[in-house]
């Protein structure tokens, strides 16, 4: 019974990599749901079968139109749209992607159709061009990445912190040092009081970095302190992947991850790796930030970057 339920589970899942089948009306009224951040902020997240998919979407409804930031998995575009639209049916102004990863550009040609689309200038090379990653799902896997339409391409690249206003809010997109990647974007709405962080913050897990794109594990740590002690009370952070936080979950969850990093750090010195960490026996604060997507040994060989001379 197994087999065939996994046989009829690979057959669907390539049916929908290759659009012959249509799962619009299931997007539009279960896939996709929107919640309210503040007034005129919509977080705009996806599941499958409960279990979350792709990145969080972040659109902003402006007198000018939408501003929307990160732009969700490629076959999300279309439902992610239709969910703004019936918000307010008014165009997408500007989108900005916060790194180059497809969850986070995918939708870029259907959501960004028409707008403005702002990029960091490395982010925009990675987005344009075949790119590589190893060890997303075991230590020695290789995922290739092929380069995005010139339609979900930026046609606006950032190499400083920049300001916008559109419509009646402002916006301050900052370029972090390296933390989830090397071309990160931070963007910080002060009308609305929320920092969007991107994947440099996992809520209740280990710090993601694409070691092979430039992140660094301590770079994340220091952006997600800067952020945290330089912000209001009522601030509202909101990831990549996962809930929106205040400043006081924010603080506490820093302090796991320099708990957690001084343990791995202490073992990458000495030359013994995360073997000698067996998930039955780890302390309660690394214990809690384990996810199936970032184990300990990912964290570890992540973290073995900041050591390399």
């Amino acid at each position: 019974m197994k087999k065939i339920l996994f046989r009829i589970f690979k057959i669907l899942a390539v049916l929908i990599a290759i659009g012959g089948i249509s799962l619009y009306g299931y997007w539009r009224y279960g896939l996709v749901s929107v919640s309210q951040l503040r007034e005129n902020v919509y977080l705009v997240s996806a599941t499958f079968f409960g279990q979350p998919l792709g990145a969080n979407v972040v659109a902003i409804d402006t007198a000018d139109g939408w501003v929307v930031v990160d732009t969700q998995l490629a076959l999300l575009g279309i439902p992610v749209k239709v969910a703004l639209t019936s918000i307010n049916h008014q165009p997408v102004h500007t989108t900005i992607v916060t790194h180059w990863h497809p969850d986070h550009t995918g939708g870029n040609a259907v959501i960004g159709k028409n707008a403005t689309r702002i990029a960091h200038a490395q982010t925009s090379v990675w987005m344009s061009t075949v790119q590589q990653a190893t060890g997303l799902t075991t230590p020695t896997s290789i995922h290739r990445f092929e380069p995005l339409s010139a339609g979900a391409l930026p046609t606006k690249t950032l190499v400083e912190d920049s300001s916008l206003l559109i419509g009646e809010y402002s916006f301050h997109l900052e370029l972090p040092e390296p933390a989830h990647t090397g071309g990160d974007i931070v963007v910080l709405m002060p009308d609305t009081n929320i920092v969007h962080l991107g994947d440099i913050l996992w809520p209740n897990s280990f710090t993601f970095a694409d070691v092979e794109h430039g992140g660094r594990v301590a770079g994340t740590i220091k952006v997600l302190e800067h952020y945290a002690n330089t912000a209001a009370d009522d601030t509202l952070f909101v990831s990549g992947h996962g809930p929106a936080i205040d400043r006081q979950a924010l603080l506490a969850h820093i302090a796991s991850l320099h708990l957690a990093y001084a343990d791995i750090e202490q073992l990458l010195k000495s030359g013994t790796g995360d073997e000698a960490l067996p998930d039955t026996q780890q302390p309660e604060h690394l214990a809690r930030l384990v996810t199936p997507l970032i184990p300990v040994w990912r964290w570890t060989e992540m973290m073995s970057a900041d050591f390399k001379p």
